[in-house]
């Protein structure tokens, strides 16, 4: 099931655009630097895991033995990263399939200019072809803004 979810570094970079909806999911490093995903039962969003965060480290901060703990994010759907594209900028992302070649692509529209950006290599799965196309997204918007 964690193919599901965007990885660990796009999550971060849409955190850094604005992204705020509520997930049923996070990243949390861990003290070893390893990365882990955790459950939340009633969702989370990240200006609610900002404010969980520093209630904890304030609490911490008391206690000199106790280390502060490192910020978490939460780690959306593909489906809801590619909705809030949709809905918070111009850009839409889409993947294609080629029957042909039983392969995937992605395209990315900007309504506003009427431009499109298509993809210049087919990839043998969707999971592949989603994270490329968030990625140009994250990247297009990143340069925007």
């Amino acid at each position: 099931m964690e193919e599901e979810f965007v990885p660990y570094e796009e999550s971060l970079a849409l955190k850094n655009l604005g992204f705020n909806e509520l997930c049923s999911h996070e990243y949390n490093l861990c003290d070893d630097d390893e990365i882990i995903l955790e459950y939340h039962e009633d969702g989370i969003t990240n200006t609610y895991l900002e404010v969980l965060t520093d209630e904890i480290n304030d609490e911490n901060i008391e206690n000199e033995d106790i280390k502060l703990i490192d910020p978490s994010f939460t780690a959306p759907l593909y489906q809801q990263a590619f909705k809030w594209f949709d809905k918070n900028t111009h850009f839409r992302g889409f993947i294609t399939k080629s029957i042909e070649r039983n392969n995937f692509g992605w395209e990315i529209a900007d309504p506003e200019v009427k431009r499109k950006i298509v993809c210049e290599e087919y990839y043998y799965s969707r999971q592949e072809a989603e994270l490329e196309c968030l990625k140009q997204l994250i990247q297009i918007q990143t340069n925007e803004g």
